[in-house]
């Protein structure tokens, strides 16, 4: 009964036209009652098969089937964007643990780099301390190390003194006394004196140990003990007379012949690092000079460092020293007439660029003509 009730109520719900009367069945034998829970499971089960069949059988639910496969392959993209964002997700999350730790060990490093420098700071400025000791420690020991030369010669010529005196008393029975001898006259030193120590002054004896060679060389030779001898600050001055009366000989060399033939030799060089202009005056009186006169010489004319190894240098440094050789020669023969840059017959260099540039500037200059416009190069010097 149950059974039939159910069909008719499906078919009421599924076909809206009126159902036909049916002619009652034969009875037939009941079965056995139905339980109250299996009730409920049968109309609970009934009430959800109708819903599913309404559901399947509304618009909505035709139009989600005609749809359907579109909005699988959709879903399907959709849940396979998922699963690649999930996965690159979960790759950026293990990338930035990475990183992480990257940062965390450089700046470990870091921290310990500072450190480290620190450190080195620390023993750089040690270091420095102790070599600021040692170079002190160093000059003194160097200053004290010269003391100690300066005196070993001193002492080395008084032994030779005393050897050479001891021997002479031996050989001469005393006959050679040494006597004092007295060069200092009027406030001045004699100009036998002067002579020589222009002498060792010329040929390098530092200023410190002239006066102590001069007085060893006059008792050994002549056995004469000069009594006064000049101080190294004296001495020093002396160096600036050397270097004046060099410049009065040149400029009397230079205008003592006016039809004499001169040529100016010039050259550069490169010494430590500063350049180095040199020039020479080659002199020839051979249809002038006398017979106490020499026929061919040659002066130097300067030594001088240079601004640079242009060419414009060279030319400045033979006029400044032109300029200091008047300066001083004038004072001397004041009716002479001045050296000048045009006073030379010719140049002479050697075959290098910044040289003949040299040679072109001094003989097309108009400030600075030369008498004879020749130009010379060394043969030995390409």
């Amino acid at each position: 009964m149950l059974r039939l009730c159910v069909s008719q109520e499906l078919l009421a719900f599924v076909s809206p036209s009126p159902v036909p009367s049916v002619s009652p069945l034969p009875m037939l034998a009941l079965p056995p009652p139905i339980s109250l829970a299996a009730h409920a499971s049968s109309v609970r089960t009934v009430r959800s098969l109708k819903r599913k069949l309404s559901a399947s059988l509304s618009p909505r639910s035709a139009r989600a089937d005609a749809a359907g496969p579109g909005i699988r392959a959709r879903l399907s993209e959709a849940i396979a964007e998922k699963e690649n964002l999930e996965a690159a997700r979960a790759e950026s999350v293990a990338d930035n643990e990475r990183l992480r730790n990257q940062l965390t060990t450089k700046a470990r490093q870091l921290t310990q780099a500072k450190q480290y420098r620190k450190h080195v700071a620390a023993d750089k400025r040690d270091a420095q301390s102790q070599v600021s000791s040692l170079q002190a420690e160093l000059e003194d020991s160097t200053d004290a190390a010269a003391e100690m030369a300066s005196e070993y010669e001193e002492m080395q010529m008084e032994l030779l003194f005393e050897q050479s005196r001891a021997d002479t008393d031996e050989t001469d029975g005393g006959a050679q006394a040494v006597q004092p001898l007295n060069l200092l006259h009027d406030g001045r030193y004699d100009d036998a004196l002067r002579a020589v120590i222009y002498a060792h002054i010329s040929a390098g004896v530092g200023k410190d140990r002239i006066a102590a060679l001069v007085a060893i060389t006059m008792q050994l030779l002549a056995h004469k003990r000069i009594e006064q001898l000049p101080s190294a600050a004296t001495i020093a001055r002396m160096s600036g007379e050397l270097n004046a009366l060099t410049q009065i000989q040149l400029y009397e060399r230079l205008t003592s012949d006016a039809n004499a033939l001169t040529v100016f030799a010039h050259d550069g060089t490169t010494k430590s690092g500063k350049k180095l202009g040199a020039g020479v005056v080659h002199i020839d009186r051979a249809a002038t000079a006398t017979q106490d006169q020499p026929k061919r010489e040659s002066v130097a004319l300067f030594v001088r460092e240079q601004a640079d190894g242009t060419a414009e240098s060279s030319v400045r440094v033979l006029t400044d020293a032109v300029a200091d050789i008047n300066a001083v020669g004038r004072s001397v023969f004041a009716s002479r007439p001045a050296v000048k840059n045009n006073h030379f017959n010719g140049v002479l260099s050697d075959h290098n660029v910044t040289e003949r540039r040299t040679n072109a500037l001094l003989l097309e200059s108009e400030a600075k003509e030369m008498k004879d416009t020749l130009e010379m190069y060394c043969w030995n010097h390409k």
